[in-house]
């Protein structure tokens, strides 16, 4: 009974890491790779744009990483000819990095604690950048600044700090 668990469990994890492998790859890493202008990986002027002979080799960079990221490598040398062949062995050991990197991706840690729609890389995520619209009154009053200012100035300036304090009131 143990034994039928253990194998149905590994067999959950093999199946969710494909699952989870074929989410990260085609929403993130392919599509990053195919269209890097679309998601400012690389910077490009508005009025120049990838050539036909850049994307083309993306694609082909891609359909490398694809073939590497399911394990086609027996398949590639018949779909793109004989030159082909001597990508086998490297499909092959970079689908176990990938297979490393799909399962560290299905690690998670406890969502107790965390703090919902707010991460490390939020902000550099966003499609539009967040804009904060303050202004002095708001910094000076409803802060406090200016009795943080006076706390500061009574600490750290020297003794004829008197006129400082009269300018802040």
């Amino acid at each position: 009974m143990a034994r039928e668990r253990m194998s149905h469990l590994s067999a959950y994890r093999s199946v969710f890491s494909g699952v989870v492998g074929n989410l990260v790859y085609y929403r993130y890493i392919n599509s990053a790779i195919v269209a890097p202008d679309a998601f400012d990986i690389v910077t490009v002027s508005p009025d120049e744009k990838l050539n036909n002979n850049q994307r083309r080799n993306l694609a082909s960079i891609a359909k490398i990483l694809q073939f590497a990221a399911s394990k086609k490598g027996e398949e590639l040398h018949w779909a793109n000819g004989f030159y082909t062949k001597c990508l086998n062995l490297f499909i092959v050991e970079c689908h176990e990095k990938f297979k490393g990197f799909f399962r560290r991706c299905c690690e998670v840690e406890e969502t107790r604690g965390f703090v919902y729609n707010g991460a490390q890389y939020s902000e550099a995520t966003l499609i539009v950048k967040p804009t904060i619209y303050i202004t002095v009154q708001v910094v000076c009053v409803d802060f406090g600044f200016s009795k943080v200012l006076q706390v500061f100035i009574i600490m750290h300036a020297p003794p004829p700090a008197s006129f400082l304090l009269a300018i802040i009131d």
